[in-house]
């Protein structure tokens, strides 16, 4: 087995099983078993010991004992089963059993819904260790050996397997200060004439020209300008707080802040359409219990998620159809 870590199932892989099953029977089994391997039923030995060139067992009419090469060759061979015995089992308990590291994906514009998401797994899973990291663009999970990937928007030819989570909408929103210096714009084209601040990372510069929205007669293109283009939602937010222009914005983000007054709703009729939030992973078949794990305590914290926020609110129903994630945003739509 040197030089490889290749196991064959073929002639010699067999033979080398029946030797050291015999074996074992030999040294517990006494005189009748010892006869039985000298025998006829020994010829798999026999190819073992000429394939390796080594005389395994010493036979006599009487007796049958291991000789040195043999005895080499049994211990090896016992150690070598009992490892691929304790691999089975491993491999069975991660299978079975919550635990290790689960490597996971997010998109940078969903830390602020995925982080509750990951602290709250991590507390409730402590003996699984989360390696997260997010990034603007979807990475290739088999390639980098990721786990599970949280993003939105996903590829309708993508080979991964998809898990529904919930979804959101993007609006405008500025500050009030903002509005009072600079006037409320009253249509998506008076945007034009303002100070935008756009979602961009290299390669996706879309949304730093003109800003796609959907509204009561269909989806309407705004050419917008600004100073301010970044990745990160938090800069864009705070930027629309501090009064420095209008922003598009995940709903989640800013609810709060519309709530406290601290960011207006424009244009209330016109958003980006339903936009999903899933779950990816490689494969469905032989699920390691790990990912099953957060993919089940995914699904259910965002549907708590969604209650809470329907309670808070008083409404009968969601502002979003969690379910009715088809329609998409085309205008805002990064790879996620």
């Amino acid at each position: 087995m040197t030089g490889s870590s290749e196991v064959s199932d073929g002639p010699h892989h067999q033979h080398d099983h029946l030797y050291h099953r015999r074996c074992q029977r030999q040294l517990r089994g006494g005189g009748a078993a010892a006869q039985h391997v000298a025998g006829d039923g020994h010829q798999p030995v026999r190819a073992l010991e000429e394939r390796l060139g080594a005389r395994l067992l010493n036979r006599t009419t009487r007796k049958l004992s291991l000789t040195e090469a043999g005895k080499a060759y049994f211990d090896q061979a016992a150690l070598i089963l009992a490892q691929i015995e304790a691999a089975d089992s491993s491999i069975a308990e991660l299978q079975s059993t919550p635990r290790g590291t689960l490597r996971v994906n997010a998109a940078n514009i969903l830390q602020t819904v995925v982080v509750p998401l990951l602290a709250a797994f991590n507390a409730a899973s402590p003996e699984i260790t989360l390696d997260v990291v997010t990034t603007d663009r979807m990475p290739d999970l088999v390639e980098e050996g990721i786990d599970v990937a949280v993003r939105f928007n996903p590829e309708p030819e993508s080979s991964l397997i998809v898990r529904h989570l919930g979804s959101f909408r993007i609006i405008c929103v500025a500050a009030p200060a903002y509005l009072a210096r600079h006037g409320t714009p009253r249509e998506l084209a008076d945007l034009a004439r303002h100070n935008c601040l756009s979602y961009m990372y290299p390669g996706f510069t879309t949304l730093t020209r003109e800003w796609r929205l959907r509204g009561p007669g269909g989806e309407v293109t705004a050419p917008i300008s600004g100073n301010l283009h970044s990745n990160n939602t938090d800069l864009l937010r705070t930027a629309a707080l501090d009064g420095r222009g209008i922003a598009l914005a995940a709903n989640y983000r800013v609810e709060e802040d519309m709530r406290a007054g601290r960011l207006v709703h424009l244009f209330p009729e016109y958003h980006s359409g339903d936009v999903p939030i899933v779950a990816l992973y490689p494969h469905r078949q032989h699920l390691p219990a790990k990912v099953r794990s957060f993919i089940d305590f995914a699904v259910k914290h965002f549907a708590e998620k969604s209650q809470r926020s329907l309670r808070a609110s008083g409404r009968g129903q969601p502002d979003v159809d969690l379910t009715a994630a088809a329609s998409i945003g085309h205008g805002v739509r990064p790879d996620g």
